[in-house]
């Protein structure tokens, strides 16, 4: 692979005139052919790098209150993934404006992210669909930005920039989703309901109403959950997760 360059500069032999910008996007296939005796730039697009945890909801032993109709335990997962935030706009042969871009692919040498809305310089409004790859981040050269694309064909143009790789947080719910839900009280009789989801769809054979008797025990279990209710009324109740589904 031939390595990266700063900018494009194509000579059209029979000529002799050096391409601009506007050159090279309406020469492409004449720059497509010459990336194949060249070598050219492709970025990864095996997708972003993430770190899934997944745990309940409440924590174990901890106190809680909810009201009829919440869930009383859930699994969740909580996922780190990789964006690029851009502080200043880059206001060159393309037009990349400040923003946060999510990461689409990586390899050992690179971090690609998704190119939303970057543009050429030809035009306040024209945005590359056509051939482009992404936005690159070398990690040898962690401060220049650079643009990939097939349109260009050779080498990406790489331009220095404020920006930075940083990580963001979201709690989502797993795509298999056990849950028991708070339904009331009935004299000394406790009502609980349990759904499945299976991304984020109600299974409605795996769903069932639940009762318990008070003055049996405070204890009550399901799917191998245990749960210690401390009180409970109509309008809500106060409980403990001791242990989780199974």
């Amino acid at each position: 692979m031939k390595a990266r360059g700063k900018y494009l500069n194509i000579k059209l032999i029979t000529k002799g005139i050096s391409m601009s910008l506007k050159d090279k996007l309406r020469y492409s296939a004449a720059a497509a052919l010459l990336s194949f005796f060249s070598g050219c730039i492709t970025a990864p697009t095996n997708g972003p790098e993430l770190t899934v945890t997944h745990y309940d909801i409440p924590e174990i032993n901890m106190e809680v209150t909810a009201n009829v109709g919440e869930y009383l335990l859930e699994k969740v997962s909580r996922v780190e993934a990789t964006a690029l935030v851009v502080h200043t706009p880059i206001d060159a042969d393309f037009k990349v404006a400040a923003g946060e871009y999510p990461q689409i692919g990586y390899d050992g040498e690179k971090k690609v992210f998704r190119a939303i809305g970057v543009k050429t310089a030809l035009s306040k409004t024209q945005i590359v669909d056509d051939g482009l790859q992404g936005l690159v981040v070398y990690n040898d050269k962690p401060n220049e930005l650079c643009v990939v694309t097939s349109l260009v064909g050779i080498t990406p143009s790489c331009f220095p920039g404020h920006h930075t790789i940083e990580t963001r947080v979201s709690i989502r719910p797993d795509n298999f989703q056990k849950t028991l839900m708070y339904s009331g009280r009935v004299g000394n009789r406790l009502r609980i309901s349990y759904r499945e989801f299976l991304n984020d769809l109600a299974r409605p054979a795996f769903q069932n109403e639940a009762e318990y008797d008070l003055d049996e025990s405070n204890i009550i279990s399901y799917q191998g959950a245990r749960l210690e209710i401390i009180r409970a009324d109509n309008n809500g109740i106060v409980y403990k997760v001791l242990k989780s589904f199974n």
